[in-house]
């Protein structure tokens, strides 16, 4: 399906259908006026990089409409729980490739423990054990979400984002990029 957009009062048979090469313009288009004209020069955050990003890739168009960074904090913590079990679901390859990609997240153990982690993070990293590997850190968090009360389920996305303020969008990359979002019914 195409989406066309009328502007203004242009007569209809100013409107032409677009090429390919002119809907990448487009999008490149798009992408600069946001960086410009939003942003002027001050810092861009990751996650409005990370979605910027995407603009114009092959089948992106739903991943960019359900981008952690546009949703809710609460509907942002539901979808990390859905692609926590879809991470589980995965063969042992592509695991090892979502977590060689989100290697700068390595030592986060560190990051809990040292006095300005997040304290919720810190009560379950002390309940449980984990080890200092990428795979342990999504399980703890998927832990800290199942074990916490309902108040703070609201919260969850904002809990994470304490300690780890890029995560979330990471992960959702990376399971776009290994086409587990299409099971959730993001991507058709």
């Amino acid at each position: 399906m195409r989406v066309s957009i009328k502007f203004s009062s242009l007569p209809k048979s100013m409107l032409k259908n677009t090429e390919p090469e002119g809907e990448k313009l487009d999008f490149q288009q798009f992408v600069r006026i946001v960086k410009r004209d939003l942003f002027k020069g001050v810092f861009i955050p990751h996650d409005m990089t990370l979605w910027l990003s995407l603009i114009g890739e092959k089948d992106i168009e739903e991943l960019m409409a359900h981008h952690a960074l546009l949703m809710d904090i609460q509907r942002c913590s539901e979808s990390f729980t859905l692609w926590y079990d879809l991470f589980l679901d995965l063969a042992r390859s592509k695991k090892d490739e979502i977590c060689r990609n989100l290697n700068k997240y390595k030592g986060w153990q560190n990051k809990i423990n040292c006095g300005e982690g997040n304290g919720f993070l810190v009560e379950t990293l002390l309940e449980g054990s984990y080890d200092d590997t990428i795979e342990d850190l999504l399980r703890l968090l998927r832990n800290s979400r199942q074990h916490s009360s309902r108040y703070r389920h609201a919260l969850y996305a904002s809990i994470v984002g304490q300690n780890f303020p890029n995560l979330i969008s990471d992960f959702q990359k990376e399971l776009y990029k290994a086409g587990c979002l299409k099971e959730l019914g993001v991507l058709k």
